[in-house]
């Protein structure tokens, strides 16, 4: 499109206008909703009840009660174990800090005690009864926590530290699920990786 002269001094002559004032606009008229009588719930309609959480084993209820039972073994054979040896999984950091997540619950339910030996290093142990749910109820007993820093390069020395093979808790194959050593008849099962 070809513009002329005039045409093109005149639009760079013309200054542009603001705009002031009130736009016009017109007002939507509002939707009117007609609401239903509310009924109260009868026994068709209330709600479905689930089953209790507490009935599910997950992957940590699993870790849990595999780091007890090597705790106990290892207090029936009188050996201590070095906080250390039991978390460390030396093929994977996620494994490790899975295993201190496991460790934190069992702390918490009194189950397992860490105290400090006279080296200086952090011994766990099994307690012999733990305290039940009813013992927590009426305050005879009490949660207790504990605080762990824990990043990637203290894994790394982790690793430096404990003696390889001195790991207690196993690897964990992603591909079985749960570990080997709770599986009757455990055989490791090769997968391929899909990418979509």
């Amino acid at each position: 499109m070809v513009v002329s002269d005039a045409e093109s001094t005149t639009a760079v002559e013309k200054e542009p206008v603001p705009m002031t004032g009130p736009m016009e606009i017109a007002l939507k008229p509002r939707k009117l909703v007609t609401r239903g009588k509310r009924l109260k719930p009868t026994p068709s309609t209330q709600p479905e009840e689930l089953k209790k959480t507490s009935e599910r084993v997950t992957d940590t209820n699993i870790n849990i009660y595999a780091m007890f039972e090597i705790l106990k073994k290892k207090k029936k054979d009188e050996v201590n174990v070095k906080l250390e040896s039991l978390i460390l999984n030396r093929d994977s950091f996620a494994q490790t800090v899975e295993n201190l997540f496991a460790l934190s619950f069992l702390v918490k339910d009194g189950r397992v005690a860490i105290n400090v030996d006279e080296n200086g290093s952090h011994i766990v142990e099994a307690l012999r009864n733990g305290p039940s749910a009813k013992d927590f109820e009426t305050g005879v007993a009490i949660n207790h926590h504990f605080i762990f820093r824990f990043d990637y390069g203290d894994w790394e020395l982790m690793k430096n530290l404990v003696a390889e093979g001195e790991e207690l808790m196993p690897h964990r194959h992603a591909s079985l699920g749960k570990p080997p050593f709770l599986m009757p008849h455990a055989t490791v099962f090769q997968t391929k990786t899909m990418y979509f």
